[in-house]
């Protein structure tokens, strides 16, 4: 008798089909769309550092730097500097400088400077004080990066501004178009008032011997810098790191696909 009095709860399909769909959250693919994207801006910031490390591992031979000078005697001659690649090279280092974690130089007869890491011995004494750095040495020979100076990263914008200031030395990557047509036209006034103190006040270089001192004494220079010691197989880092941070931003594509579908079932 109780059983037939028990009054059984009733259904409802429609609620119940409520609560098995569930509206996917809107943060979610928002939460996915914005890893994939540093994923690849990370990657992508790291392609220079990428094509290294895929680079040839027998270093390209540049040879001695110091016949640079004479070679550059023929106007047709220009350096053959891959960019990004492993080289060989020596010289001898000139206007010298250095920092907590590096020594710099540039080798004479070109514009190929080099970059050396301090042993600690070295680092401990420039901690102290006592920077030895400009010394100039008697010769280099090593291997390393090669990299064109317009293409290097921000943090050596510190080592132009030293060059520049200290040196004299102008990085055509760091002259603007406006700048470098005002340099160029005073280069040329320079060019023709000392024309004038060696002929004469009557005396006026033709526009063929005005290029060709300019062509001489450069207004600005393409240089590189090399990173010495620093050999592809050094950046293994950056491909074990791309490609974790490429197969998270495939993962993640593939469950913003399924929530893409979710959504719209």
């Amino acid at each position: 008798m109780s059983d037939q009095n028990t009054i059984e709860p009733e259904v409802d399909e429609e609620l119940l089909e409520l609560a098995q769909e569930s509206t996917p959250s809107i943060l979610r693919p928002l939460l996915m769309i914005g890893v994939i994207a540093m994923a690849f801006w990370v990657v992508s910031d790291w392609r220079a550092e990428l094509e290294y490390f895929f680079s040839p591992e027998e270093p390209v031979a540049i040879g001695d730097v110091t016949e640079f000078a004479e070679k550059s005697a023929d106007p047709d001659w220009k350096p053959e500097i891959p960019h990004n690649r492993y080289i060989s090279l020596e010289g001898i280092p000139t206007q010298r400088s250095i920092s907590s974690r590096y020594r710099y130089g540039r080798l004479v007869g070109g514009w190929v400077f080099i970059e050396e890491t301090l042993t600690e011995e070295e680092m401990e004494k420039v901690a102290l004080g006592e920077k030895d750095g400009e010394v100039d040495r008697t010769y280099f020979k090593g291997t390393g990066r090669v990299m064109e100076f317009a293409e290097v990263p921000g943090r050596y914008n510190g080592l132009r501004e030293y060059y520049r200031s200290r040196y004299g030395v102008e990085f055509c990557e760091t002259l603007t178009p406006e700048v470098r047509k005002t340099l160029e036209a005073r280069r040329r006034d320079v060019i023709r008032e000392g024309w004038k103190r060696e002929y004469g006040e009557n005396a006026t270089p033709t526009e063929a011997e005005i290029e060709e001192i300019m062509t001489n004494n450069p207004l600005c220079q393409n240089a590189y810098l090399v990173q010495v010691g620093v050999a592809p197989k050094d950046h293994i880092w950056y491909a074990v790191a791309s490609a974790l941070f490429a197969l998270f931003a495939l993962v993640n594509f593939g469950l913003l696909i399924r929530w893409v579908r979710a959504f719209f079932r």
